[in-house]
Formats: structure tokens, sequence, C-alpha cells
């Protein structure tokens, strides 16, 4: 409590009572140490029980001017302790001042005096009891009012009362703790009356003071008064919500101010509704309404607002819900507008029913499907849709029908056709429509049953396959989606699939679910891509295609299996196709007796097949390579990875007559064999007979040349050399 804490008498560390010349000598000594920058205690400063006390030379000098003034003086010595002349009150004083504040208390109770009442009065405040301090207070100043200030200061002139006293002391204490904390206090009447007369009275007077100046407004000025209504609730909240908590409700002070206050309240309200042309003056005055019946208390008050009350609601009852008042508004424009349109048709219709489904679901949104506003709107838009679609179906068939011959006026069945199939799809959509059971039974299903008897008629739900079905498909294939009227919320909770996911974000591009449903329209999306990818597997590159895609996939298992089989079934037709082919290469290769035939064999081979043939014509070519030009030929055919390659280079790196030579080795040795025969037998005949051997060698080097390939020209040489040789010998 800050009034003991820096009490100027604690702060010059004196008694209230004591002499001048004790805090002088007191505050000479604090300013002598402060100025060395030393601190000062005094005894009664209670260090245990207070706060230490700061001291600074200003706070003594202000201390010291605040008990030089008399009210001041008196004012704070109520919160201090005082010294008296008995044996207690030093007894008391060496128990407080040892730290013993409960046996101090023990004995100043042992006596009424004025120092034993006031210390105990500064006990209990310190120990927050205060309570006990105040009924202790009102017994020092009912004994002692008229002493008290003579013994703070015997020279003092002012004078104050004992009630003077009290209400000083209570004022000073209702700062501190706050006036209410008071109320509470089982006190002695006058000081109760007396602390709510401070409590009320200042309350009263600011809600009056509210209550005249709201008055004053202009009572025309329907918004000036709502302001001013709303303003005083504002400024007079606080203040009235207190007055309830200090005052019963029987009590004439309460309930006269409270009717004060409400009736001004209401005649705000009431001002503002019959001077306002705001659209939503009426449940702003209902709420106006509502607030000034929990204020006022009287009867005729009370009666005056729940009579205003049930008026203003019976109106309210018949206008839309104020959260849907743009919703409404901008629908009735559009039925207005739909109503006066001259020359009606019925594509226009549909174009009303779909411009209104923006309102009719904002409202649906908002209220629920169940409320009354909305189906009644709904079925609003229903009405006036099927009573301008009735006329105009009419209209048009009363105009066209008559100018049918047969199928010659193909203008008029298209109108008509255009018309039945407009009128038809307006019934469709009606019909998923949230509207009123005697709507839907006593006007939508008669009407459609009526118009389907006609179609049925006139054969347009039946395929235009005969000439006599003039209007056929003109309602046939009509799409109408079932989701037309549905909610963001309601859309949101039927998004179970892909179409149902697009749908809602046609219907609802900026809906709040929004991002819900593009994340899981993308999910299903890609389900259902992995499930076709799977679905039109069929070959084994589709199944690696599927596995490589999506290897934690679905259906991972079942293509790993599907692949494992068709790859094993692969490789097994590969086997026995291969085996197939190399049997047909190896009919082929017996047939190859020339290396052009081996050549021309390779050649006609398909590429994936050339490897298995090269393989099994290796050694067949090999073995028919006669001539360099074979060698040559058998490398390039068979590279490195031929069996007989170094063979066939060796060779290749001959002379041509002695590759030759040993290619026909047999065959020379044969001519050999037959030529010394042929010399044996010619030499007989001396070198006649010998000429004849060389014209024989000669002829056969001649038929030989014709088929040796590169040396025939060494051959047909030989030919000749042998030819001259024959001739020489023959001649002589």
């Amino acid at each position: 409590m800050n009034i003991i804490n820096n009490n100027p008498y604690r702060i010059l560390g004196v008694f209230a009572n004591a002499p001048k010349k004790e805090y002088v000598a007191n505050k000479g000594r604090a300013t002598a140490f402060l100025k060395v920058n030393r601190s000062v205690e005094f005894p009664l400063d209670l260090i245990g029980f207070l706060p230490v006390s700061n001291r600074t030379l200003e706070l003594m000098n202000e201390a010291e001017a605040h008990i030089s003034i008399a009210k001041e003086q008196i004012r704070y010595a109520q919160f201090w302790f005082i010294k008296g002349s008995t044996p207690l009150d030093d007894q008391a004083f060496k128990n407080l001042l040892s730290g013993n504040m409960a046996e101090a208390i023990q004995i100043w109770s042992e006596e009424e005096t004025i120092s034993s009442l006031q210390n105990r009065l500064v006990c209990y405040l310190i120990e927050q009891k205060s309570e006990q301090a105040v009924k202790t207070a009102e017994l020092l100043y009912a004994k002692f009012g008229n002493s008290y200030v003579q013994m703070i200061d015997s020279s003092s002139t002012i004078q104050m009362s004992p009630a003077d006293l009290l209400h000083q002391f209570i004022d000073s204490l209702g700062n501190e703790i706050g006036m209410k904390e008071l109320l509470g206090f089982r006190l002695e009447p006058d000081t109760i009356s007396y602390i709510n007369a401070q409590t009320v009275g200042p309350l009263i007077d600011k809600i009056t003071s509210e209550v005249d100046r709201s008055r004053k407004v202009e009572h025309k000025d329907g918004n000036a008064r709502l302001n001013s209504a709303r303003k005083l609730v504002r400024n007079t909240k606080e203040e009235f919500s207190s007055l309830k908590e200090i005052l019963t409700t029987s009590d004439a002070q309460l309930q006269m101010i409270a009717d004060k206050l409400g009736s001004e309240i209401l005649q705000c309200s009431i001002d503002y509704y019959n001077n306002s042309s705001d659209k939503g003056k009426h449940h702003t005055t209902m709420k106006m309404q509502k607030y000034a019946l929990s204020v006022v208390m009287g009867s005729l008050a009370k009666q005056r607002c729940e009579d205003n009350i049930k008026t203003l609601q019976k109106i309210i009852d018949e206008l839309p819900p104020i959260e849907v008042n743009a919703e409404n508004d901008s629908l009735q424009q559009k039925i207005a507008k739909f109503l006066i349109l001259l020359d009606c048709g019925t594509s226009d219709v549909l174009t009303f029913i779909k411009d209104a489904r923006s309102e009719i679901v904002a409202i649906k949104t908002k209220l629920g499907k169940s409320h009354a506003f909305y189906i009644a709107q709904s079925t609003l838009v229903a009405q006036v849709a099927l009573g301008k679609s009735i006329d105009s179906l009419n209209k048009v068939q009363n105009d066209e029908f008559p100018k049918i011959n047969g199928y010659e006026n193909q203008k008029s069945i298209t109108k008509l056709r255009q018309a039945f199939g407009d009128s038809w799809e307006t019934m469709m959509i009606l019909d998923i429509m949230d509207l009123s059971p005697e709507f839907r039974r006593e006007r939508l299903k008669p009407n459609r049953e009526a118009l389907k008897k006609i179609l049925d008629d006139i054969g347009a739900f039946s395929l235009p396959i005969y000439r006599s079905s003039a209007f056929s498909a003109c309602a046939r294939d009509i799409d109408v989606s079932q989701h037309m009227f549905f909610t963001d919320d309601e859309l949101f909770c039927e998004c179970k699939n892909i179409d149902a996911c697009r749908e809602y974000l046609k219907m609802f591009p900026n809906g709040s679910h929004k991002t819900d449903v593009e994340a899981k329209l993308k999910r299903l999306e890609s389900e259902q891509e992995e499930y076709q990818t799977y679905k039109s597997a069929r070959k084994l590159e589709d199944f690696e295609k599927y596995i490589s895609k999506y290897p934690n996939g679905k259906y991972i298992e079942e293509c790993r299996k599907k692949y494992a089989d068709l790859k094993q079934k692969k490789e097994e037709q590969d086997r026995l196709k291969e085996e197939e082919e190399k049997v047909k290469i190896a009919e082929r290769i017996n047939k190859c007796q020339k290396i052009d035939g081996c050549i021309s064999l390779i050649d006609s081979t398909r590429s994936e097949s050339r490897k298995a043939l090269r393989f099994l014509l290796d050694d067949k070519f090999y073995s028919l390579c006669k001539t360099k030009k074979d060698y040559l030929s058998y490398m390039e055919r068979f590279g490195h990875g031929g069996k007989h390659y170094n063979e066939a280079k060796a060779k290749s790196q001959k002379n041509v007559i002695l590759l030759w030579a040993e290619s026909h080795r047999s065959t020379l040795i044969t001519l050999l064999v037959i030529v010394v025969f042929f010399f044996i037998i010619g030499s007989i005949w001396g070198a006649h007979g010998i000429g004849v051997v060389f014209g024989i060698l000669a002829l056969i080097c001649g038929i030989l040349g014709f088929y040796a390939g590169e040396i025939g020209c060494f051959l047909w040489i030989l030919a000749a050399i042998f030819g001259f040789i024959a001739s020489s010998l023959t001649s002589s």
C-alpha cells in the first residue's frame, strides 16, 4: 500500500506525533549520509514488513513538505504509527521493531487508547486486513475523534469531526485498494452509507450525464440516433455493470437509472428505424431494443420494450435472414428483370435458371439445405421458370403447328423441336431443385407428366429412324447435372472420381476446397494413367515401360510376373527359332560348293541370323578358298573372329603361283607323273617323240589357263613356250 510504504513519516523515520525537531534531525542525518552516497536506515523502516525505502534528498524534501500542510499532516498520520505514553506502548513497539507484529497487536489489544487503536490499525493494513483496519478506525474516531488532531499536533488549528476523520480515512483507503473493495465489509450503517455514496453517486452521475447528452441529438436523424445509442452503451456499460454489482435489483436508485438508460436506448432505436433507409436496419434495431430490455427493470419500461420487440419481430420474420441480404437482393433483381422480359422464349427460361443458380447456391451455403427461406427462394425461381416455360411452349405450338403440312415446312419443325427440347430440359432441372412439397406435388409433377405425354405422342423420345418421327430426338440425350445446385461443401463430398473433381473445379473455380480437389484430381488421374498403362500392356516393352515408370506401383507385382512369363516364353521362342534357323542354314551351307555361293548365302541372310551363319559357314568357306582373292574374301567376311583368319592372312600374302600350286598339289603331282611317263615313252622315239610330249603339255597348259584364274596368263605363257619347243623338235 503506497500510502504506508512511502508515507512521509516513514521517509523521515519518525512517529506521526513526533515533534518537528525529531524529523528535522533525522533529515539532517540522512542528508549527510546521502551526500557521501551512503544509505541511511531508521528503526521505523520496519524492514521485513515493508519494502526497503530508497531515500533520496528529493524524497526527503517532498516528505517534509507534505507534513507541513495541516490537512496532509493528519491524512498521512492516519496511516502511520504514533507514540503513546503508556508502558504497554513501549512493550508493543519493542516487539514490533524486533519483528514480532502479532505480539505487538496482542499487546495493543489489551487497552483502547488513541495510540493502541491507531497502531493496531496500521498493523492490520500492513497485513492487508483492510476490513479489520476500517473497523478499528470506526472505533478510534468514534471514541477519540475530538482529540485525535491534538494528539498528532497540539499546535494544529485544523478542525475535523470524528465523521470527517473517518471519511478522510475511507477516501484514502479507497484510492489505494478501490472503493468497491470496501462495499463488502461488515461495517457500521453510517460507514456503509458513506461508502455507497462515494461509489454509487459518481456512477449514477456519469450515466445520467451520458443519457442527457444522447437526448440532445436530433431525433429525426436516424443514423445520428444510432451512433448516439452506440456511444451511450459504450460509455455507460462499465458504470452500469458496477452499479448492478453494488446495489440489489430492488434498490430504487438502480431501478430508476436503469429505466432511464434503457428507455433512452429504446427511443434511439425507434428514431433510427423510423428515419433510416439502411437495408439492415431491422436487425440493428432489434439488437438495440433487446439490449434496452436487458437494462430496464421497471414493469412499465419492460412492457414498452417487449411490445416494441414483438412488433419488430413480426416484421423481421417476413424478411430474408440478414446474412443473405446481398444474395437475395441480387436474386430479386434477376427475377424482376426476367418477369418483364418481352417475347420470352423457351431458351430464355433455361438462361434464367442457370443465371439464378449462383444466388440460390450462395443462399443454400449460408443458411443450409433445410432452411425455410432457402426453400422458399428456390421454389420461387422454379415457379417463375415453370410459368414462363409453359407460356413460351404454348405460344410456339400455337404459332408453328398450323404451319406444318406433312414434312415440308422444316423451319416450323425445327422451332418446335427446339422448344420441346428446352421445355423438357427445364423440367429436368426443376426436378433436381430443392422445392416445397406443395409446389412439387401440385405444379411441377402434373406439368412434367403433361409435357412428357405430348413428347411421347409426337415421338420425341424415339430414334429418328422413320420419316414419321418429325420431332424425334428433340428431347433426347439431355445432360442435366445432378450437382447443378450443390454447394461448395456438398459437391466436395461428391469428389470421389475424376469426373466429380473436374465438375467441382468447373462449378467452383475458386472454391474453399480447390487445393484439396486439385490434389485429389492429380492423384486420381495418375492412378488412372497407371491403370491404363497396366491394362493396355501386351508386349514385353509395355511391361518394361510400366515397371520403369511405376517401380512402386499398384500393379507392379502382376506386371513383373507377366513380364517374366513373357520373357521366358520369348526366349524359348527365340531359341526354337534359332535352332530352326540353324537347320535351314546348315542345309544351305551343304549346298554351297563354291566361294561365290557362300558369299551369296551370307548376303541374302537376315542380319540377325548372320552371326550364326558365319559360325557354321566358317570351316566350309575356308575349305573352298583356293586363290589369294578367296582368302582375302574370307578375311573380309569373317574378320578377326574367323577361326582361320590367321591362316587365311598367311595364304593371302604368298606368291600367286605357289598358292595355286599348293591348292592343286595333288593334280600337279598326277600331271607330273603323266608327263614323266610321256617323256620316257617319247624319249624312245627320239627328238620327235619329245616334241610331241611338249606339244601335249602346251595343249594342257592352254586348257588349264581358262580355269586357273589368277595364274591363267602364266599357264598360257607356258603353253606358248611348250608349243614352240614342240614345234622346234618335231620340225627337225
